[in-house]
């Protein structure tokens, strides 16, 4: 698993952490990776709900779309 080092946070922001650690049962390792998996997840989930939007605006267009990767494979025939 890779690590990551946070350097410059806030004292404040660090207590918050640690208070919400606590509050828990979690230790503010355990804590900080939660927090930012769901920071993460929330993120990818936010794309996929505007790909949905753009995939649904184009097919209600009625413009033909093609598939990507038929293109692709076209264009390397090239």
């Amino acid at each position: 698993m890779a690590q990551v080092l946070v350097r410059e946070l806030r004292q404040e922001t660090l207590q918050a952490l640690k208070r919400r650690a606590r509050k828990r049962n979690r230790s503010l390792q355990q804590e900080m990776k939660r927090v930012l998996e769901a920071a993460a997840a929330a993120e990818l989930i936010g794309a996929e709900e505007i790909a949905d939007r753009i995939y649904n605006r184009l097919w209600r267009s009625g413009i033909p779309q093609q598939d990507s990767g038929e293109l692709q494979a076209e264009d390397r025939l090239r």
